[in-house]
């Protein structure tokens, strides 16, 4: 090609052609990632994004925008351009409002409502009546009394600042006082509950449904005359417990967990010291008591748990096999010996639980198990009590430790120890963070 054939070539696009086309790119490739470390959008938002959108077309297509779109042409002098936007440029911004629009209802429908108590509802239960399957109900930190919630939809039920603030509580062995009641779930779909605390009351029953309990404390629960001091599961359904603590609970069989006929799974679970206390024979699964039911317990803790059969956990022969692995056992009055075997496990003890260095009355372990955004460095004690961002040890979470996180930022802690505060391998921004929420004295 000749200098002359080049020279009416246009090297590049418009440049708000290529800024909106990048935009839109990334706009769907945000889109697409996991939403849980992202702020959830709400509708209201959304909606404004649109009308921002819409309103910036309108203004360019009548003029009171103005568009200069610019072009390199090699070795010819350029030549005075109207003010008005290409065609090309026209038909992507019409594309991406569309675009918006329609990935606006998706993500709007995907992530659901949050609805907060009690900001905009008064309890749970008028959100949850209110709410749609993919919704979230958010507690702000408080004490609310048990109000037996009945659950019936594939929702979220969350605190807002975890277990240790949000607190359901119930008479210790209160007439009827349940914490909650699912059934009815969708077959498809999933109840959560997550970061809250249950204090006394009778238990919760979970009827044929599919349920994750993440992160929660069952203390105090049941009575003599119930089955499953803290829960109970009944029928064709799938629970999953992750990192929860069950504490303190009594009932006639199965002093924290009594399972028929359901499938269980519970990882990174601790029971202290639950029982089973039924007079009219021998007591059975001081902390679980399964019956044709089928289950998995994956690191969890079981200590001073006690039961006349199955001091921590039983079920009834013949049924289907319970997996246990990877677990601790511990001052169980008869451990884990009733039709369950048990592999890679080992031994706890009592004292593990006696630590509380903040004096807030719960223990370390437990703590630490179900608010783990408290102990970065994962070592069971709370970060509050350590003041792990102390990375030199004067005292203070100051400029010195930030020096040492940005000098070995990208590395392990080889050379620097203490900068990868939360254990994770490497340097990293979590460790920046961890340093500027703990920044000043460290506490006495």
């Amino acid at each position: 090609m000749t200098g002359d054939a080049r020279a009416g070539r246009v090297l590049s696009l418009p440049r708000a052609e290529f800024r909106e086309r990048h935009a839109r790119r990334r706009l769907v490739a945000l889109l697409r990632e996991e939403r849980v470390p992202t702020p959830r959008i709400g509708p209201a938002l959304l909606r404004f994004l649109l009308i921002l959108l819409l309103a910036l077309h309108g203004g360019l297509r009548s003029g009171f925008f103005t568009l200069r779109p610019t072009a390199v042409t090699e070795g010819v002098p350029q030549a005075a351009r109207r003010n008005e936007p290409s065609h090309g440029v026209d038909d992507m911004r019409i594309q991406l409002a569309v675009g918006v629009l329609a990935i606006g209802a998706a993500g709007s429908t995907a992530l659901g409502t949050d609805r907060s108590v009690p900001g905009e509802y008064p309890t749970v239960q008028a959100a949850h009546d209110a709410a749609s399957d993919g919704d979230r109900i958010v507690l702000a930190p408080g004490i609310y009394p048990m109000q037996d919630w009945q659950l019936s939809k594939s929702i979220s039920i969350e605190s807002a600042a975890g277990p240790l603030s949000t607190v359901i509580s119930g008479a210790v062995e209160g007439a009827s006082e349940r914490a909650f009641s699912v059934s009815g779930s969708s077959s498809d779909g999933t109840t959560r509950i997550t970061g809250l605390s249950f204090f006394g009351g009778t238990g919760s029953n979970i009827d044929s449904s599919n349920v994750h309990i993440e992160r929660c404390r069952f203390v105090a629960s049941g009575g003599p005359k119930a089955y499953g001091g803290a829960l109970r599961l009944v029928g064709a359904g799938s629970i999953r417990l992750e990192r929860c603590a069950f504490e303190s609970c009594v009932a006639s069989g199965a002093g924290a967990v009594g399972v028929l006929g359901a499938v269980l799974t519970a990882v990174d679970c601790v029971f202290l010291n639950n029982a089973a206390v039924w007079v009219g024979g021998p007591s059975e699964g001081g902390a679980v008591h399964m019956v044709g039911s089928s289950g998995s317990f994956e690191r969890c803790v079981f200590v001073g748990n006690t039961a006349d059969i199955g001091g921590a956990i039983c079920r009834w022969w013949n049924y289907p096999s319970v997996q246990v692995s990877n677990s601790r056992f511990g001052a169980n009055s008869s451990d884990w010996n009733c039709c369950v075997q048990c592999s890679g496990c080992g031994s706890a003890s009592q004292s593990e639980f006696e630590a509380d260095c903040n004096s807030n009355g719960v223990p370390d372990r437990i703590e630490t198990l179900v608010h783990p955004s408290g102990d970065l460095d994962g070592d069971s004690i709370p970060d509050a009590c350590q003041c792990s961002g102390d990375i030199v040890r004067d005292g203070a979470v100051n400029a010195a430790d930030l020096a040492v996180v940005l000098v070995a930022w990208g590395t392990s802690d080889a050379q620097y120890p203490g900068a990868d505060i939360d254990g994770n391998g490497v340097v990293d921004g979590s460790d920046l963070g961890a340093v500027l929420a703990a920044w000043g004295p460290c506490p006495e």
